[in-house]
């Protein structure tokens, strides 16, 4: 069972509606890793509701940039990789 969260976009402009939709088109397509699954989307006449699987930790960057926090090369290598490998897979998804 995985754990859902929604995300919220809400705009009265047309274009910035039109641009999150095409965003949530193109996250339809993505299958990797280390790339957030989307569930679901739903949209109102100026709202967007985007259901994402849900990952605990927070942001990477608050993460690393807390005083109490200290990253490792190692881990700093691993979090690398990560983010290359994803990038990579989007680069090959595109036309």
């Amino acid at each position: 069972m995985s754990i859902s969260q929604q995300i919220s976009i809400r705009t009265r402009k047309k274009s910035v509606l039109e641009m999150v939709m095409e965003e949530v088109s193109i996250l339809k397509t993505l299958s990797h890793e280390h790339i957030l699954v989307m569930h679901g989307a739903f949209q109102s006449r100026n709202e967007v509701i985007v259901v994402t699987e849900f990952l605990s930790g927070g942001e990477l960057f608050e993460k690393v940039a807390t005083d109490d926090y200290h990253l490792t090369e190692a881990e700093c290598v691993r979090f690398m990789y990560q983010i290359c490998d994803a990038v990579s897979y989007l680069h090959r998804k595109v036309p």
